[in-house]
């Protein structure tokens, strides 16, 4: 089994070749999610984990170091949008609208389980005190057994 150096040296080599395959094909925009070169489909076709991409002490450096040249290339070159403040704005006001939506989903969710344990237990009284009813009934006689 290689060392760990050796395996960073190899998914080098794998990133460079996969780098210049893009290159001669120009496929650029195939790779392209959310205005960045989509690591997971990176990682897919060069065949390594997505740890290759995190940083130290799990990342490799060079990797990054390349992908992100890779993306400021794609930038200059147009494929790549530089995010804009007021995007960034709309997305964090669409993040927090969304937590608030979550927030009130589990606020019903936590009303409507709490209404169900109170029925719960409001069913499992009715049953004791029926069963009471029964064995009373049952010692008495008024019921067969």
């Amino acid at each position: 089994m290689a060392s760990g150096k050796e395996q960073g040296k190899e998914n080098l080599s794998l990133f460079n070749n996969w780098l210049s395959e893009r290159d001669l094909r120009d496929d650029w925009q195939n790779y392209i999610r959310r205005n960045k070169l989509n690591r997971t489909e990176i990682c897919r076709e060069c065949g390594f984990s997505n740890n290759v991409f995190k940083k130290a002490p799990l990342g490799n450096k060079e990797i990054c170091d390349r992908l992100f040249n890779a993306e400021s290339m794609l930038k200059k070159k147009g494929l790549i949008k530089e995010a804009k403040v007021a995007d960034l704005v709309l997305a964090d006001k669409a993040r927090e609208s969304k937590v608030y939506t979550m927030e009130a989903k589990v606020s019903q969710l936590e009303q409507e389980n709490a209404l169900l344990k109170s029925e719960i237990q409001r069913k499992n009284n009715e049953q004791k005190t029926y069963k009471l009813f029964m064995s009373h009934m049952q010692e008495t006689g008024i019921m067969p057994r």
